[in-house]
């Protein structure tokens, strides 16, 4: 595997976790420069550094690629790595638009290549759990999901304390900021849990503390499934708050979980039950995506989001961003 991105995600989460995932061999990096490439590589051992696009395609060693980087960058990064033959990890959002998520999943579809997006939260064990407690019917039809999650930016010493000094700040760039640092993930993550399909039914955005910022630093979202059930998103990077909650309410029962978004959390239930996870840390969680993608690549059963999956999230995402500032 080889990881496109020298800096932020690509070194703190996806250049380590390949390295310590059985199966998978960290053989390249492709960076912003040959010069950062080289730096990140040299962290590991029998990395290179390719020195551009024409390395990384002519590699007839390399299977897959982890794509980070911008998000706006996401369809051209993922959709160079396509054209040359190559299974592809992407990092949310797919893309910044509905259309262009559309086009890299039918370009992998095409190809028969495996392409898959990161939400690593699905593979938390508390949130295994609650699926297949939904599935298995224990708390009857499910009516409302809640999900509260906030994480005041910036989220890592690595990143810069001033808004405006990062691409993520800027709509243009980012797609949506919260939207798409937080809020991609909460979606992915209601779908997932209910099993089916999520429109967006109401929008609203603020700038709370970020006042400067072209994209928004909160948001309110509610979705429907189209099949009885409502879901309801509060994200924000402008406030602390409590730890990330989940509430499901369904016709026989309710479930509550706490603190599952970091660490390993608990969850109770209307049976009385609290049920305690073991801690898991943010490389635990990718490490299992990273898992899950490679058995997809293998033709084995996975539990990762799918091409199709993570395009219906963009678009969910996009009609959102575009309510902002209406």
């Amino acid at each position: 595997m080889a990881v496109i991105g020298s800096s932020g995600h690509a070194a703190r989460v996806a250049a380590p976790v390949i390295a310590a995932t059985a199966g998978a061999r960290l053989a390249a990096v492709l960076g912003s420069s040959p010069e950062r490439g080289a730096a990140l590589a040299g962290r590991y051992p029998d990395c290179r550094a390719y020195a551009g696009w024409d390395e990384l395609a002519q590699d007839a060693t390399l299977d897959a690629v982890w794509v980070a980087g911008p998000n706006n960058r996401h369809v051209e990064f993922a959709g160079n790595c396509l054209k040359a033959g190559k299974h592809v990890l992407l990092e949310k959002p797919m893309a910044t638009s509905a259309a262009d998520a559309l086009e890299l999943q039918t370009m992998a579809e095409d190809r028969d290549l495996k392409l898959m997006v990161g939400f690593q939260h699905r593979f938390r064990p508390a949130h295994r759990w609650l699926r297949d407690q939904v599935r298995e019917g224990l708390f009857g039809e499910p009516k409302l999901l809640r999900i509260h999650r906030f994480w005041p930016f910036p989220y890592f010493e690595d990143m810069p304390g001033d808004a405006s000094l990062s691409w993520r700040s800027s709509l243009s760039e980012s797609g949506g900021w919260v939207l798409n640092d937080i809020g991609s993930h909460l979606i992915d993550l209601a779908q997932w849990l209910l099993d089916t399909p999520v429109q967006l039914a109401f929008t609203r955005t603020s700038n709370f503390k970020f006042l400067q910022a072209s994209a928004e630093d909160s948001v309110l979202l509610v979705l429907d499934t189209g099949v009885g059930a409502l879901v309801t998103i509060e994200t924000s990077n402008a406030m602390a708050s409590f730890p990330g909650t989940i509430e499901l309410h369904g016709s026989a029962g309710w479930a509550r979980a706490d603190g599952t978004f970091d660490g390993g959390g608990s969850i109770a239930t209307h049976t009385g039950e609290r049920r305690n996870f073991q801690d898991v840390s943010a490389l635990q969680a990718n490490g299992w995506a990273l898992e899950d993608f490679l058995a997809g690549i293998g033709g084995s059963p996975t539990i990762g989001a799918t091409a199709r999956q993570a395009a219906e999230n963009v678009a969910i995402i996009e009609a959102a961003a575009a309510a902002h500032g209406s």
